[in-house]
């Protein structure tokens, strides 16, 4: 099933199996981003 989306003033059509995969791309870029991610440190006062 096709979803439509309104994008720069144009009708678009998005598969949900394109949607799934473009979200799969996204988690995994988050994921690899988050791993650079520095752990918290506490500080004493």
């Amino acid at each position: 099933m096709k979803k439509q989306y309104m994008e720069d003033d144009r009708i678009i059509e998005i598969s949900e199996e394109e949607i799934d995969r473009q979200i799969a791309i996204l988690e995994a870029e988050a994921r690899k981003e988050a791993e650079n991610i520095s752990k918290p440190t506490l500080l004493a006062i």
